[in-house]
């Protein structure tokens, strides 16, 4: 069984967003909202499919798992590096399902109205992206180590 720090996954995730609220919330709810996010990306079931067993464990904040298919030179880099994108599609989800993003802006003397559809279409564009490259990776690892493809036995 292979094991991760939280730590590890968490500098990936953090490395792929610039979000100045979780830089200033007090440290206790920053591990929270992250451990939360992580639980999430861990039970999607296309990331999920990856293991035979995995383990959260958030007192110690180790994750361990096994693969079903693991690869020889080991597979910390691609999990950290896979399941900190999953928890930036997690951070975004929300963002796009706010209800201040369905009502109509307006402001100014003359009453200007905005809509906030073009917003909501990148929120949305951003958060489709992070779920395909998601499954981009979980598959071109699959392809990449496919010992049928490279002429061995399955």
């Amino acid at each position: 069984m292979s094991s991760i720090t939280y730590d590890n996954i968490f500098s990936s995730f953090l490395s792929n967003i610039t979000d100045y609220k979780i830089a200033t919330q007090d440290e206790d709810v920053t591990i929270e909202q992250l451990n939360e996010y992580l639980h999430k990306a861990i039970g999607t079931p296309y990331i999920r499919a990856l293991f035979t067993t995995v383990n959260l464990d958030d007192d110690e904040s180790v994750l361990t798992y096994e693969m079903k298919k693991p690869d020889v030179n080991g597979d910390d880099d691609f999990m950290i590096n896979m399941l900190g994108k999953a928890m930036v599609y997690e951070w975004v989800h929300p963002q796009v399902r706010k209800t201040s993003l369905l009502a109509q802006m307006f402001s100014g003397k003359e009453v200007k109205w905005y809509a906030q559809s073009n917003h909501m279409s990148e929120l949305r564009g951003i958060e489709e992206d992070t779920e395909l490259e998601v499954r981009r990776m979980i598959r071109d690892r699959g392809f990449i180590s496919n010992k049928y493809l490279e002429g061995g036995n399955t």
